[in-house]
């Protein structure tokens, strides 16, 4: 077994839909590290309008444990499976947990959207809480409008910023 196979990581799980929030509770009664992103957003019912707390990315929570644990947390009702690439776990990298929570703290508008990014080019962002963080620009939308992808996840993210902000790295 290699060392650093006993630090623990950051790896992405998936959940049955709309069980995050239970899946949370539950690895917090465990005693595993966890990191759910969730949005406030308005939902509309028939009767009434109410703020809640959505997740950002639909049946996505993320652990940090080490590599012969997350094998056993499958076990977790709601659980599903690890997100893998040919079999192996993904870790994800701290710096993207982290840009994740910058986004959030910093009330940024975030949307993810499923797929593997093929193609776009390499930027880095010149200021703001982005700075010096590195991604890859899939297309600019409407105005200031950026999809940064964010390699490890197989995701993509879009991001309203100043076209000024970016340089490409």
């Amino acid at each position: 077994m290699e060392i650093s196979e006993n630090i623990p990581k950051w790896y992405a799980l998936y959940t049955k839909s709309r069980t995050e929030k239970k899946v949370a509770e539950r690895l917090d009664k465990i005693g595993v590290e966890y990191y759910l992103p969730l949005k406030k957003t308005l939902k509309q019912w028939s009767d009434r309008k109410k703020y809640v707390f959505v997740p950002i990315i639909n049946s996505y929570i993320f652990v940090k444990v080490k590599k012969e644990q997350l094998y056993d947390l499958i076990a977790v009702e709601g659980i599903t499976r690890y997100i893998s690439f040919s079999g192996r776990p993904v870790e994800v990298r701290q710096q993207e947990i982290d840009v994740l929570k910058l986004f959030l703290e910093s009330g940024t508008e975030v949307e993810f959207l499923d797929g593997e990014p093929k193609k776009g080019k390499l930027v880095k962002f010149t200021s703001g809480i982005f700075k010096d963080y590195k991604g890859k620009i899939l297309k600019v939308n409407r105005k200031n409008q950026l999809v940064v992808e964010i390699e490890s996840l197989g995701k993509s993210l879009i991001v309203n910023i100043e076209l000024e902000n970016i340089i490409l790295a």
